[in-house]
């Protein structure tokens, strides 16, 4: 599984000693005490004066520190105790294993109850790297990530609705080991994450799993993964195509060819935005592609789970705003269960290309708390930590509004706004947007 953009930590375990030293962050959202101590008291209803003071004080300190460290997180609190007091305290009640299920169970319950038929639960894999850690109990040495580098692997699920992306909620945040001695598979700890989420929102909503983009350093992780959940998973399911053979009127055929012979009767057009930098050094630009779509019905052997494989084209002219030549590129996935009309397979097209925007403002709030930089010698501790963190990011998200997603990069109707586009807009729109 691939790691992302949150930069791996550098140093080697230190003391507590050596833990006390920077400066409070001074850019954390704005902090309303009495609206963040509500939720804590949500997670910690019926916990008891200690347990309940405990979850209220990780939740204050990780939002206002903007971080995981627990010296950082002390320090955030402003206790009239010596900073290595406070410290001691926190680490000491991080043992408490039995706060994972009933802080991330009640955080899981209040987000899934904002989970609709229409909401895509967008599943994304990665490692959480330490590096030139040796102490850490279960740490596991990765070798996708290179010499010096271990981790532990977390699935983060969050949802959003396909027709308002402005904000994106948080549901579960799984962390694992593959060196814990009750460690099957990934694809088995997936598989965990995702039942769970599948349980508290009652089947509503549809899982989208991207393993190809998530695992492309180890993708016979990430076909095992897709293999496991079609097979298991029984709610609504779109993920990527892994290698294999599938079973087409009543004859095996492998992956490659399935893809290569899928008809691709129907189209529609969409529009990319790709941001200052990229494209341009300074400019933002947006790109008219032209997507053909087919499908076929097919099963997995062994399995009596109905699967449809999707196949899109995209196509793009040659253009002269910047330098692109002519070209298309060939992309597909599986949805569990069979599905042929156009109308119904367009939205998981545009859904599957764009539930990248959901991973990415995941991913620059989380890189906000530099996650790994933990500093934390148990499992369960950081089992826990991990739980904390999800929370205040839930808060963050759903409660305070503080995160929203960006521009979404596939859209089916041109973007607004005044950029490089290399394409006309239609006059209609264009009048519209110079009122």
């Amino acid at each position: 599984i691939s790691t992302f953009d949150v930069a791996p930590d550098q140093s080697n375990d230190l003391t507590e000693d050596q833990m006390i030293g920077s400066a409070e962050n001074e850019n954390a959202p704005a902090f309303d005490e009495g609206e963040i101590a509500r939720f804590a008291g949500e997670l910690s209803d019926g916990l008891g004066k200690v347990r309940s003071k405990f979850v209220r004080d990780m939740l204050v300190g990780i939002h206002q520190s903007r971080s995981v460290n627990l010296t950082e997180i002390a320090r955030s609190l402003g206790e009239d105790i010596e900073l290595h007091a406070s410290h001691k305290r926190l680490s000491r009640n991080l043992a408490r294993s039995e706060l994972i299920d009933v802080v991330g169970s009640r955080m899981l319950a209040s987000g899934a109850a904002q989970v609709t038929e229409n909401s895509l639960l967008v599943v994304h894999c990665y490692n959480l790297v330490k590096r030139f850690a040796t102490k850490m109990e279960y740490l596991c040495d990765d070798e996708s990530e290179g010499v010096g580098l271990s981790s532990y692997q977390i699935c983060e699920i969050v949802a959003y609705e396909a027709g308002d992306r402005d904000r994106y909620t948080p549901l579960a945040m799984h962390l694992w080991s593959r060196l814990d001695p009750n460690y099957v598979s990934d694809e088995v700890e997936v598989h965990h994450a995702l039942h769970l989420v599948e349980r508290a929102t009652e089947g509503r909503g549809t899982f989208y799993v991207r393993t190809k983009q998530d695992m492309p350093l180890w993708s016979q992780a990430g076909d095992a993964v897709a293999r496991h959940i079609l097979r298991n998973i029984e709610s609504r399911l779109v993920t990527s195509v892994y290698e294999g053979e599938f079973i087409v009127d009543g004859e095996l055929h492998s992956t490659t060819d399935l893809v290569a012979s899928t008809e691709l009767p129907f189209g529609k057009m969409m529009f990319k935005y790709v941001a200052a930098g990229i494209l341009d050094e300074k400019l933002p630009m947006e790109l008219a592609l032209f997507v053909h779509f087919g499908a076929r019905c097919i099963r997995i052997p062994g399995s009596d789970a109905p699967v449809t494989l999707v196949v899109t084209q995209f196509q793009h002219q040659e253009s002269k705003v910047h330098n692109r030549e002519k070209g298309e590129a060939v992309m597909s996935f599986l949805v569990r269960g069979h599905v042929t009309d156009r109308e119904a397979i367009w939205p998981l097209v545009r859904n599957f290309y764009s539930v990248i925007d959901a991973v990415n403002a995941e991913r620059n709030h989380l890189s906000e708390f530099n996650l790994s930089d933990f500093r934390v010698l148990t499992y369960d501790r950081l089992r826990l930590l991990t739980t904390f963190l999800e929370a205040v990011i839930y808060y963050e998200t759903v409660i305070a509004g503080n995160f929203r997603i960006d521009t979404p990069r596939l859209t089916q109707d041109p973007h607004k706004g005044d950029h490089i586009r290399d394409f006309m807009l239609p006059p209609e729109t264009a009048r519209a947007e110079s009122v």
